[in-house]
């Protein structure tokens, strides 16, 4: 049985309790996110943006039990620049949410405007449909990340429970292979141009 010392706490986290209580938490949350997909060609309810919503911070206040209230920072590509993840999740949010609005006027402009080489309405809700499939998919893949690279760097910081962690972290690794085979692309339908 490993412990772990938080450093904001005083008290020691068994690891095994804890990653069979965040890996049923991930699950729940994968199940939320699957349901979500399945009704991606619909506008998500409130009730259903809740429920995932309620799951992802369940996971959130849960993983704080292990890394404390440290926020993550991610280093640019040039490795000299940092941002905070939350500021980065805010402006990826502002991303999803301007193209989604940007794909709905051109679908509407599709609808509009039949006589021109756009394709046809069907295939600008197809259009919009993929693109809602591949943000899911990318926001699923990054859930399973975050919580691999905080092992990562838990390992570096204590390396005598490299073996326990490594052990801890395989299923993720596992999970999100899987959810890197889901296919993204909705088949093509053989839909022609108006």
């Amino acid at each position: 049985m490993a412990r772990h010392q938080t450093p904001s706490r005083t008290q020691p986290v068994d690891l095994t309790v804890w990653y069979e209580e965040h890996d049923a938490r991930l699950y729940h949350l994968l199940h939320m996110l699957a349901k979500a997909l399945a009704r991606a060609s619909v506008d998500l309810d409130d009730e259903l943006s809740d429920l995932v919503a309620g799951a992802y911070g369940d996971v959130r206040s849960h993983a704080k039990q292990l890394v404390g209230n440290s926020i993550p920072i991610v280093l640019a590509k040039d490795r000299k620049h940092t941002i905070d993840y939350d500021e980065l999740a805010e402006a990826r949010a502002k991303i999803r949410i301007l193209t989604f609005e940007l794909n709905e006027l051109r679908g509407k402009t599709c609808i509009s405007n039949r006589y021109t080489n756009c394709p046809s309405t069907t295939l600008c809700i197809s259009d919009r449909y993929t693109d809602g499939r591949r943000a899911m998919h990318a926001e699923v893949v990054g859930l399973f990340e975050r919580p691999i690279a905080q092992f990562k760097a838990a390992t570096e910081q204590y390396p005598n429970l490299a073996g326990e962690l490594d052990k801890a972290v395989h299923p993720l690794h596992v999970m999100l292979a899987k959810v890197r085979e889901v296919p993204v692309e909705t088949p093509k339908t053989g839909i022609k141009n108006v």
